[in-house]
């Protein structure tokens, strides 16, 4: 019975052994299964995760850099084109004053171009129209218009932006201040130049369309404005050509990347600045114009030419691209920056890549893992039942934490904490999972920093800054050069801001401060002779451009009469009057 019993016992404690060893087996396979499964997920979600929010990130901030890159290589270009517009001004003034009162300048000598100047220096120069044309014929007119030649030299001398100072008259005479004196002859015509004709007929300030120059120097744009005569007819053009590698410098020079480039068009599309140039057979540039390329998007392309500003994603060539544009406001062009969207998110690809390798690797490991772990649970289980729960247990808990702890870790860091950093002393692959994740991340705060190299840096404002000053120092040295009276007087308050030593003869001044700071209506009688407000005459001087004729009075209080011409311009930073004052109490 004894036997028996024992038998029993131990048949019912071996089957019941094996029966819980069975189940615990089968459990622990389960949740072995589960766990790498769970694992598989939260692999994927985090990978795909952060690779996604790396690539949105790099996107977003790349498109931020671009907008603003391409708005201040934009403005940079209209601050050149700018200070040659109010160059153009002033000549165009002077001209006028000249042109309306000829009685009151000499005549001055002037010389046909120089062949000999080899050295390239700028000198001033007289050109006739044709072999046909006496120069006995024009010789009054010519020495009237020398009287510019100084003007002229200077305007040229001071803008590193010009390729060429003028002034071309309705007879035919040519004054100039260029350079390349040695390639001209004292035969041209310049009523007959595209930027002649074209500002005449607009009888306004006026921008050409690119052209060759005529001499062969390059792509050219003229600015020009008329001048008068005293009965207010056309009596010329005044002119100041750029060359375009002028402002190709700042265009070209805006490198992004390895495939960014930048280039400008005109207002019928065509592309007149970028990194390459083509030519045909005869050597003459060929214009590539967007709205006829069978890749660019005609779209962007009509936006453009509109002069809008924007970036937009586009397939072209079958490649993603980034194209930011910006318009210009002195001329009807527009610029544009093209990058690859590859190449801004090569390194959220690379990234992605190495998360799907290491995690191909890391479930490589763990599969081994829990094969060994599956036979060592199976020998325990058949001795200790109970020691085989707990293990399990255990070992569920923990595998599933730390994955639980890294999927949390890496939701925060993609809501945009770079500066979080995942933590697993683990001692096992999952420990080597959240290094790798560390890496990753730190890899995006190198990226996002490098990103940071494309915003604009103090140095570029500092050279708009500069610009600006040094136009404003041109304006008062070649001011102070005319033998005629120039005062500057603010719009807002009618303070004088500048006057040359002429306008301190004009009003029986000594001293410039006797000047500078006082408003303009302290030389002047509060009513005119005619019954007329002085305060409603100087409002006239808000316009673009007046005369106007009125009593003044001289430092005392003698009174005098003065035409005044005027034009509008910006003076250190201020909306101001520029005005010629003449005495014409002698004529009255």
């Amino acid at each position: 019975m004894k036997n028996s019993i024992y038998i029993k016992l131990r048949t019912h404690m071996l089957v019941i052994g094996v029966i819980t060893a069975a189940v615990f087996s089968i459990l622990i396979a389960a949740g072995l299964f589960v766990t790498r499964q769970a694992m598989v997920s939260a692999g994927n979600r985090l990978g795909d995760s952060a690779a996604e929010d790396a690539r949105q990130l790099l996107i977003e901030q790349a498109q931020e850099d671009l907008v603003r890159l391409v708005q201040s290589k934009a403005a940079i270009n209209d601050e050149k084109l700018a200070v040659t517009a109010e160059n153009i001004k002033i000549i165009s003034q002077l001209a006028t004053n000249i042109k309306s009162n000829p009685r009151k300048y000499g005549r001055r000598e002037i010389s046909l171009p120089d062949t000999s100047n080899t050295e390239g220096k700028i000198t001033v120069m007289v050109q006739i129209p044709n072999r046909e044309t006496s120069f006995g014929a024009l010789q009054d007119e010519i020495g009237l218009m020398a009287n510019l030649q100084d003007v002229l030299i200077s305007m040229q001398s001071n803008n590193a932006n010009s390729g060429t100072t003028y002034i071309g008259t309705e007879n035919g005479v040519t004054i100039s201040a260029d350079p390349d004196s040695v390639r001209k002859t004292p035969y041209f015509d310049s009523r007959t130049r595209p930027w002649y004709i074209s500002t005449k007929q607009a009888n306004a300030l006026t921008w050409t369309d690119v052209f060759e120059d005529y001499l062969d120097r390059g792509l050219t744009i003229t600015c020009a404005k008329p001048f008068y005569d005293a009965n207010g007819n056309i009596a010329g053009i005044a002119g100041m050509g750029m060359y375009l590698n002028v402002l190709k410098e700042e265009v070209i020079g805006t490198k992004i990347g390895e495939s960014g480039r930048a280039f400008m068009i005109n207002e019928k599309g065509e592309i007149i600045i970028s990194d390459t140039v083509i030519k045909d057979e005869f050597g003459k540039i060929v214009r590539e114009n967007i709205l006829k390329s069978d890749t660019f998007p005609y779209e962007i392309a009509l936006k453009m030419i509109n002069r809008e500003n924007g970036i937009e994603h586009v397939i072209m060539n079958g490649k993603e691209k980034l194209i930011a544009y910006h318009g210009l406001k002195t001329v009807p062009w527009s610029l544009a920056i093209v990058i690859d969207s590859e190449e801004i998110i090569s390194p959220a690809l690379m990234l992605e890549g190495n998360i799907i390798n290491l995690k191909k690797s890391t479930l490589a490991i763990f599969d081994g893992d829990i094969g060994l772990i599956a036979v060592l649970a199976g020998i325990i289980l058949v001795f200790i039942v109970a020691g085989v729960m707990f293990f399990s247990g255990r070992l569920a808990m923990d595998i599933t934490e730390p994955i639980e702890k890294l999927t949390m870790d890496a939701a925060r860091i993609g809501a945009g904490d770079l500066e979080h950093a995942l933590e697993s002393k683990t001692g096992d692959e999952l420990e080597i999972l959240a290094e790798s994740f560390n890496s990753m991340i730190a890899g995006i705060k190198k990226i996002t920093a490098e990103n940071k190299r494309l915003e604009l840096t103090s140095a570029e404002k500092t050279h708009e800054t500069e610009i600006i000053q040094e136009a404003n120092q041109n304006l008062q040295t070649i001011l102070d050069m005319l033998p005629v009276s120039v005062r500057i007087m603010s719009i807002d308050d009618n303070t004088f801001l500048y006057a040359n030593k002429a306008s301190l003869d004009v009003f029986n001044c000594t001293s410039i401060e006797q000047v500078i700071g006082h408003s303009g209506t302290e030389f002047a009688p509060v009513t005119q002779p005619d019954g007329r407000k002085t305060a409603d005459l100087v409002t006239e001087f808000n316009k673009e451009s007046a005369t106007v004729e009125m009593q003044c009075l001289k430092l005392g209080g003698e009174p005098f009469t003065a035409r005044i011409h005027s034009i509008v311009t910006n003076f250190k930073g201020k909306r101001a009057s520029l005005a010629v004052i003449e005495d014409i109490t002698a004529k009255k």
